[in-house]
């Protein structure tokens, strides 16, 4: 059994309910019964012809601000390098200070050997200097330490000195024999005179001349030169030997 409050109460409900299910259904059926082509205006709006404009630069600040993609771009990539380890640099940044590094390598090697080649030739022109000097220092040629002066020269490399010093050792050997006369003021001409009558004139001509082009011509020798003239010089050297004995 049921009050009176309670009955009123419950066909309250139903009829709000009820209420609420009409309203639901007829706004149902209100929708659905307008279909997008028959909105207003819309035929005309999918018929319009639309117009591309280009926005100005002051349209564009208008809209935008004053702030522009690109610069915002920039300034988060400074943000990051900025943020970024020191630790943590790119690869390719150390490979481009070890190549700097090996350069430099390089060229300091480089300036290294030029001045170590430098120092080498000063010293080989100093020596030759100091043996030609002592061969025209010479006034008495019996005092010529030939065969010494000639290692030097061979070691040296300097085979236009070694010609010469074949070239002096040979007149010494014929001074000491008593075959010539030498003196310091003596042209070459003067010693081809005195060896006229000699059997080896011949071989004499040939080392004077090969000397002179050598030394007197400033002509570059080779060690084929000097190999040549040394034997053209063992072949008169024999020849005077029998001589002497």
């Amino acid at each position: 059994m049921t009050s009176g409050y309670a009955q009123e109460f419950d066909s309250t409900w139903v009829v709000n309910e009820n209420y609420i299910e009409e309203e639901s259904s007829s706004s149902e059926d209100e929708y659905n019964l307008i279909k997008p082509n028959e909105l207003p205006g819309a035929n005309d709006y999918q018929k319009e012809n639309i117009n591309k404009r280009r926005l100005s630069e002051s349209e564009w600040e208008k809209v935008v601000g004053d702030q522009r993609f690109d610069e915002k771009q920039k300034e988060k990539e400074e943000e990051k390098k900025a943020e970024m380890p020191k630790g943590s640099r790119p690869w390719n940044s150390n490979l481009l200070r070890i190549i700097s590094f090996v350069i430099l390598i390089l060229i300091v090697l480089a300036l290294v050997l030029v001045v170590l080649r430098n120092i080498r030739l000063d010293s080989k022109v100093k020596k030759n200097i100091l043996l030609v000097q002592q061969v025209e220092e010479i006034d008495d040629i019996e005092q010529l330490e030939t065969e010494s002066l000639m290692s030097q020269a061979l070691k040296a490399k300097n085979y236009r000195l070694a010609i010469r010093l074949v070239y002096l050792d040979l007149l010494k050997n014929l001074h000491e024999s008593k075959i010539i006369r030498w003196k310091k003021d003596k042209t070459n001409l003067d010693y081809i005179s005195e060896l006229s009558n000699e059997n080896f004139i011949t071989e004499f001509r040939k080392i004077t001349l090969g000397y002179e082009l050598v030394w007197y011509g400033e002509r570059e020798a080779t060690e084929n030169n000097y190999l040549s003239m040394k034997q053209v010089y063992e072949t008169v050297y024999n020849q005077l030997n029998k001589q002497v004995r």
